[in-house]
């Protein structure tokens, strides 16, 4: 009896193609791939995970994953899971993906991101781990939120007030001074895109003054305002837009600088000046006058003694201005 067996044959070879593809697979990936079956025991372990690792496949082939993988003082709690999941059918961790730490051959301990998926293979569980190293992601990003931390308190002691916005165009950051400054409130305005803030920031401090808007600044536009609310001050504004290193807008900021006092001193300094010069003329006037009177005319001794008293009083007052102003410019 002559059978046809080539269908058979043809689908035993597409098996074992597909199974040399998915071990191909696994050994190029750039993530750790580990296989482990009812008894926690190691199957399958890619090269990624022998290099993540440090363990060679063929030494932990068999062996507890949690002995091999883990922490001390995680491994109890790995093999209770496993008993649950095995009697019940429950996990926390089968389908998610969460970051935990794992140990090397060496003892080295690292966090890496896990995804767990469980399958059945002949008839039993088994269980497949996808996991990565992401030591440098979260030194990055303990450096990032450090910076941010950093950057925010300066914003908070800074005597200036800042407005700031993200990549959306939404206020990102409103500091103590810039809500102090502008009547805004935080909890009000964080959240609000550039219109919004706008909006509220011309409604709240009353400002005047040649502004043309908070969607209508670019970058390095400046200016003076003045507020009504909450007080009455002169206020100085620079915008300035934040960007990336690959080009893209992170965000952008507008600093807020009260320069009241210092519109009042310069403006006192001005009429010191204006005053001081005319003090300074007066005698001057005098002095010059009457050396032309000695060079150019005769006068009994009573009277040259006389002009020169006066020039001689004239002469200190001349030095003594002069000493304030010289004081006063120490002191600025």
């Amino acid at each position: 009896i002559l059978r046809d067996h080539s269908d058979r044959f043809h689908a035993e070879r597409l098996v074992r193609e597909g199974e040399a593809r998915q071990h191909a697979i696994a050994d190029m990936a750039l993530d750790c791939i580990i296989g482990m079956d009812a008894e926690g025991r190691i199957i399958d372990f890619n090269p990624a995970a022998e290099r993540t690792f440090g363990w060679r496949y063929i030494d932990v082939y068999g062996r507890q994953l949690s002995e091999c993988l883990l922490p001390p003082e995680q491994r109890m709690a790995h093999e209770s899971g496993l008993r649950r999941y095995l009697a019940h059918g429950e996990s926390r961790m089968l389908g998610r993906r969460i970051e935990v730490e794992a140990m090397s051959a060496d003892g080295r301990r690292f966090p890496v991101e896990l995804a767990v998926v469980a399958t059945r293979l002949d008839g039993k569980p088994f269980f497949v781990a996808y996991l990565r190293d992401i030591s440098e992601a979260r030194k990055a990003r303990l450096a990032i939120e450090q910076s941010a931390a950093e950057l925010g308190a300066v914003l908070e002691l800074s005597p200036d007030g800042y407005i700031v916005f993200g990549a959306d165009q939404r206020c990102s950051r409103l500091n103590a001074a810039g809500a102090a400054l502008t009547g805004l409130l935080p909890e009000a305005t964080l959240g609000l895109g550039l219109g919004s803030v706008d909006r509220r920031l011309q409604d709240a401090s009353g400002l005047t003054g040649a502004w043309p808007g908070l969607t209508s600044l670019v970058d390095g536009d400046h200016g003076e305002l003045r507020f009504a609310r909450p007080r009455p001050a002169i206020v100085r504004y620079a915008y300035r837009v934040l960007p990336g290193s690959d080009g893209a807008i992170l965000g952008s900021a507008l600093q807020l600088r009260d320069i009241t006092r210092q519109t009042e001193l310069d403006r006192m300094k001005s009429e010191f000046l204006a005053t001081a010069a005319h003090e300074l003329r007066t005698p001057l006037t005098t002095i010059h006058g009457f050396i032309e009177l000695l060079l150019t005319r005769d006068f009994d001794s009573h009277t040259r003694l006389d002009l020169l008293t006066t020039m001689q009083r004239d002469s200190a007052r001349l030095v003594a201005m002069l000493s304030d102003l010289l004081d006063l410019a120490r002191i600025e």
